[in-house]
């Protein structure tokens, strides 16, 4: 848990995403293009529909995600995209992919506090921690109900490793507010930062 909050203090102080994070913005062309290529999902839609997708996560999705209290539009929004064709279509599939994990994480950046990204090491921890959970996680409202009571669960221990002196130090020599680490959002990354360590992500 201790890296995890190093690295969350480190992902609100970014020049790139502290301005994103509270605001919960409409997101522009070249921060998208940074990003696609930074969170490790710019191979999950073709380069020459990369602007209708932003322009669809801006209008329609945020739109939906906004009222969303399970999950349910991310997994909509991704099966929407592929039948736009605006995803590659895997060797030997009839079918464009879907891509969840991009949706997920626009979704994570227009509602920090409630959304996390479905991102594959995550799941794999969320797996190994959640024995009871849905094992498999298809989609995305699956994951997200199983990821709502691990981190019911560990909110203590991350609150414990917040207030702790390392903590409040870096984020004081960062410049990372205290209200910052205190928000819902900044806890629930600091979870999902810990899964995927938990689940093997390389440091």
């Amino acid at each position: 848990m201790v890296l995890a909050v190093a690295d969350v203090i480190a992902l609100w102080t970014n020049d790139q995403y502290k301005g994103y994070l509270p605001r919960q913005q409409s997101i522009d062309r070249k921060w998208f293009d940074r990003f696609v290529a930074n969170w490790g999902v710019a191979l999950t839609v073709l380069e020459k529909h990369r602007g209708d997708v932003l322009n669809y996560l801006n209008t329609d999705f945020r739109a939906k995600v906004g009222c969303c209290s399970d999950g349910t539009a991310i997994t909509a929004a991704a099966r929407d995209i592929a039948a736009k064709q605006w995803t590659p279509m895997p060797e030997k599939s009839k079918e464009h992919s879907k891509p969840v994990s991009l949706v997920s994480k626009i979704a994570f950046f227009f509602r920090p506090d409630f959304f996390v990204p479905f991102d594959a090491w995550a799941r794999k921890g969320l797996r190994a921690v959640n024995a009871t959970g849905n094992s498999s996680y298809k989609t995305y409202e699956a994951y997200f109900a199983d990821f709502g009571p691990v981190y019911d669960t560990h909110k203590p221990e991350i609150e414990r490793v917040i207030a702790s002196d390392w903590a409040v130090g870096l984020a004081e020599q960062l410049a990372c507010p205290e209200t910052a680490m205190q928000s819902e959002a900044f806890k629930r990354k600091v979870l999902d930062n810990a899964l995927m360590r938990f689940g093997g992500r390389p440091l």
